[in-house]
């Protein structure tokens, strides 16, 4: 990634390059999402990293994950906010069983303190991965336990059991 200021990455919104920034915790269920200083500088980009997001998702055989999202530094622009906002609230309808969010700011830390004990506090904002994660660890899952069907009957069973009888037509079934 080449270093544009000492504040945000440029990454490239390629497959590969997003793919760096998408994890999965199978044995807890969670999706992280690094957008650790990255920039998103108009919808294409936003598009981009759903559009990816969403393909690893599909490959992951899971429809639902904890998402942890880490914000720290994150820069969206005027003209990719609404894609961002739109496509971010698509995903996590369609794929979310809970977001939590973490960014080590001493800006996001003084809104947590501030916010504390009133009605704009959030939750699901903490200020290091750790937290983030340990809430996630509290949240009960929303996946159904897959079902994996034993057989009882092998093929040979029923194969003595279906006749066909050509001439006539009629199939025979004991």
């Amino acid at each position: 990634m080449a270093q544009t200021d000492s504040t945000v990455d440029e990454i490239e919104f390629t497959p590969e390059g997003i793919d760096t920034r998408l994890t999965f915790h199978p044995e807890k269920e969670v999706f992280e999402v690094d957008l650790s200083h990255v920039h998103f500088h108009n919808s294409a980009d936003v598009n981009a990293f759903y559009d990816r997001a969403e393909d690893r998702i599909a490959q992951s055989g899971e429809d639902l994950w904890f998402f942890l999202v880490n914000y720290q530094g994150c820069r969206i622009d005027p003209a990719a906010w609404i894609a961002f906002s739109r496509r971010g609230k698509t995903l996590n309808l369609a794929h979310s069983m809970a977001s939590v969010r973490y960014d080590a700011s001493p800006e996001t830390r003084r809104q947590i303190e501030r916010d504390a004990g009133t009605e704009a506090f959030d939750p699901n904002l903490f200020t290091d991965r750790d937290a983030a994660m340990a809430r996630l660890s509290t949240m009960p899952s929303k996946r159904r336990a897959k079902i994996v069907h034993t057989p009882n009957y092998t093929r040979a069973d029923f194969v003595e059991r279906i006749e066909f009888l050509m001439e006539d037509r009629i199939m025979e079934v004991d």
